[in-house]
């Protein structure tokens, strides 16, 4: 069992419940919640660190106005850190050899 873990910025975050947050990509309108049993502290104040299953596949969606779907994936944790790493940075994460 892998995890793949992420740093999200608090001004990300989109709304909160008692079992997930909903936060959303950065620099991009697809969201995504998550369980705040896989969240933890960041590396400051300013953010939050969450930890992703590999294994699992997760519901990345676009909403449009009141709330309609526009738009679903369903992507593995490696694939969420890829899309989260992507928007953040503007390009291509280098591939590992």
């Amino acid at each position: 069992m892998a995890w793949t873990n992420i740093i999200i910025g608090k001004d990300q975050i989109i709304a909160k419940t008692n079992k997930a947050v909903l936060v959303k990509e950065p620099r991009s309108d697809w969201m995504v919640w998550i369980s705040w049993k896989v969240v933890r502290r960041g590396t400051s104040d300013a953010n939050i660190s969450a930890g992703f299953r590999n294994e699992l596949k997760y519901r990345v969606f676009r909403e449009g106005k009141d709330r309609e779907i526009l738009a679903e994936e369903h992507v593995s944790g490696v694939d969420v850190a890829k899309r989260w790493k992507v928007l953040a940075s503007g390009s291509e994460p280098a591939e590992k050899s």
